[in-house]
């Protein structure tokens, strides 16, 4: 599934689950504002390129990060993210089929 579908999904699970409850933002769409929201969504793709998650984030900024397609986003490159921010960490995947 691409980059943005991803964000795209997240966002509408957790607008229809939670937007009583917390104010949701999508980075991308909220640059300037993503810290007025207490669930921010956005792709590790996004975060890794420029090392934007160092430059405009401290390691402080979450206290939750949630990685769907964790088999696939928590390697590599990527791996970097998670270890750059202090909060919990949970990892998503499905189980493939046979």
């Amino acid at each position: 599934m691409a980059r943005l579908e991803l964000e795209d999904q997240a966002n509408k699970a957790f607008t229809f689950l939670l937007k009583n409850d917390y104010k949701i933002s999508v980075y991308k769409e909220n640059r300037d504002d993503w810290h007025k929201a207490e669930i921010v969504v956005t792709a590790v793709q996004s975060l890794l390129f420029n090392n934007k998650y160092q430059t405009l984030f401290s390691p402080t900024d979450f206290r939750l990060v949630i990685s769907d397609e964790a088999h696939r986003s928590i390697g590599g490159n990527a791996r970097a993210v998670f270890e750059y921010f202090v909060g919990y960490k949970l990892g998503l995947t499905a189980t493939p089929k046979d």
